[in-house]
């Protein structure tokens, strides 16, 4: 999976990194138990602090997206649907649109 980063957004990388993470599961790109990147791993490859990684980790394996074992690392949750996913993914989407929008009128007036 390949992630794509908008520095200059007003999005945080954080929240830009858990969107993308979602959206591969969402889309069969990652699948259930497939191991993800450590957080150092993955912080060089999309060239951000480990602790950005880190936060965006602890995110996902809070709303159930991921699961983590100090052995094994962080992988796909097992108990994951996709109709869970698709619902989540939703009302995130809007959340960030208003985000977005309350900061465009904010800026913009």
């Amino acid at each position: 999976m390949i992630l794509k980063l908008d520095m200059n957004s007003t999005v945080p990388i954080y929240v830009q990194l858990r969107n993308q993470i979602v959206m591969g599961i969402g889309h069969g790109e990652l699948k259930e138990g497939e191991r993800l990147p450590t957080v150092r791993q993955l912080a060089s490859d999309a060239g951000v602090n480990t602790m950005t990684v880190n936060k965006t980790y602890q995110i996902l394996k809070a709303e159930g997206y991921i699961q983590t074992d100090r052995q094994q690392g962080a992988m796909v949750a097992r108990n994951i649907t996709m109709n869970f996913v698709k619902s989540l993914n939703r009302s995130w989407s809007f959340y960030l649109l208003r985000q977005v929008l309350t900061e465009w009128i904010r800026v913009n007036l």
